[in-house]
């Protein structure tokens, strides 16, 4: 194993040391008219969903040491009968 690791690692340097990974690109000159261009065919972004607050309950499983987790939306446990922010 600590042979196959040491492989990896020589090999990643060597990548790392080639010409073309140091090799750096200069990007080309933006002319202003490119730039109006541009600005004028922004599209608005979309915006992301917002996602649902999920609840989780910790079970204790008769014979067992282990914690059984159940995360589940408010929804979803309140189509099961149980109300998780019921006191």
């Amino acid at each position: 194993m600590i042979k196959t690791v040491i492989a990896t690692l020589a090999g990643t340097l060597i990548a790392a040391a080639s010409p073309a990974a140091t090799r750096t690109e200069v990007p080309a000159p933006v002319s202003a008219a490119s730039i109006v261009a541009t600005a004028d065919t922004k599209q608005p972004e979309a915006t992301k969903p917002a996602k649902a607050t999920r609840y989780c309950v910790e079970d204790l499983v008769t014979g067992s040491r282990l914690k059984h987790r159940t995360c589940q939306t408010r929804d979803e446990w309140l189509a099961e009968g149980f109300d998780p922010l019921a006191k």
